[in-house]
């Protein structure tokens, strides 16, 4: 296990440790962090939690209590160390194997789940990484593979589902991921949050050699400094029969540039 290192969230300086094919926080991570409304009534399941990044934000953000689940046993030792790193004892459970191996009645006693799902879609670039990191970037041929498992898992949650957050990338295709979520599947989005991320840049060469029409269909743009951007969403997901906010595609705080941290 690497040496750990000390990264700022949201105002709260964290410790984190990581492994090859478990890394410490990215951009994606960061956003969705920053993205949550959280307090001290809130309990949260951190899916596919990594170095515990997430869960560990909203345990020093006050939450009552925090579920981690991996489907690596790696991820969840270094779980265990961040904790420890951060002096937070209390409040946490670990799961290691797949979100869709949670109960119902483990995940009903929870208030929110946050995911930060495998989304890179081999399709465009095989090569993009390394067999390590493609073990938490590969979301299949289209990038869709773990989100649509995500979404039939917690479809099948019904009316008892705590909320859902997912940071997803515009790569993806935004109107797909709207058919995914509205048309296929009847659940309610909002978009709570918007920004352009700079893109890889074995990313930009396998996007130039596609079609210019199908750029601004993956949200792809280059802007004024000559730096190629995707746009990065943070969508709230519920059952349709559980109350709150309606899954009309608004609500965004607005377009900034997130240029530090790693590309992805």
């Amino acid at each position: 296990m690497q040496g750990h290192r000390l990264f700022t969230v949201g105002g709260h300086q964290v410790a984190l440790c990581s492994r090859p094919s478990v890394p410490a926080m990215g951009i994606f991570t960061r956003v969705l962090c920053e993205s949550l409304c959280l307090h001290h009534r809130i309990r949260v399941i951190d899916v596919g939690c990594g170095s515990g990044i997430v869960g560990i934000y909203a345990l020093l953000e006050g939450s009552a209590g925090v579920l981690f689940n991996d489907i690596q046993p790696e991820a969840l030792k270094c779980v265990r160390r961040n904790l420890a790193l951060n002096g937070l004892v209390s409040g946490c459970s670990l799961h290691c194997g797949p979100f869709a191996d949670l109960r119902l009645d483990e995940v009903t006693a929870y208030d929110l789940i946050a995911f930060d799902p495998p989304q890179f879609p081999l399709g465009l670039d095989a090569r993009a990484f390394a067999p390590a990191e493609a073990v938490f970037r590969s979301g299949g041929a289209d990038g869709l593979d773990v989100v649509c498992q995500f979404l039939d898992w917690y479809q099948g949650l019904g009316s008892r589902s705590p909320v859902a957050t997912l940071v997803l990338s515009s790569i993806l295709g935004e109107e797909r991921i709207y058919s995914e979520i509205i048309d296929r599947r009847a659940l309610r989005l909002s978009v709570v949050h918007r920004c352009a991320l700079p893109l890889r840049n074995a990313l930009v060469e396998a996007l130039r050699r596609r079609s210019p029409l199908d750029l601004p269909r993956l949200g792809v743009s280059s802007g004024l400094d000559g730096v190629w951007y995707k746009q990065l969403m943070v969508a709230q997901i519920r059952h349709p029969d559980r109350g709150g906010s309606s899954g009309v595609r608004s609500g965004d705080r607005g377009v900034s540039r997130v240029g530090e941290g790693p590309r992805r």
